[in-house]
């Protein structure tokens, strides 16, 4: 290999690496955590203005939450055998989303367009 084919080589990594490292690292959206019970909306929480706590419903008081200090939430305990809502770990990006099937929850994390600059639409995010 000629010396140009590394520098380049080497200069295209470092930029898919900056590139991956900004990505990681920009300012947290306005992002909402909306929690499920048996496909009803029981709670809508705004993590980037929540206190670090931990909760659960009376839907089932065994399921635990938490919103830590970084803007994320997460299962942290739950009486269904195989623990894989806990297991899920943190969520913190729009997209984000963990399942408790066995007792009914479901936390999905979205972009709250309503704090953003955007505005909101009442049109369904879906393709038709």
């Amino acid at each position: 290999m000629y010396k140009k084919d590394i520098f380049f080589i080497l200069a295209l990594l470092l930029i898919i690496g900056l590139l991956f490292y900004v990505s990681l690292s920009r300012p947290t959206d306005h992002l909402k955590a909306i929690i499920y019970y048996e496909n009803v909306i029981i709670d809508e929480i705004d993590l980037t203005k929540a206190t670090p706590r931990t909760f659960s419903y009376p839907q089932n008081p065994d399921v635990v939450f938490e919103i830590f200090p970084n803007h994320q939430i997460a299962f942290v305990a739950s009486n269904c055998p195989d623990q894989v809502c806990v297991h899920m770990g943190h969520l913190a990006r729009s997209g984000d989303y963990a399942a408790c099937l066995p007792n009914g929850f479901v936390v999905r994390i979205i972009r709250d367009f309503e704090t953003d600059s955007h505005p909101k639409t009442n049109e369904a995010d879906i393709i038709q």
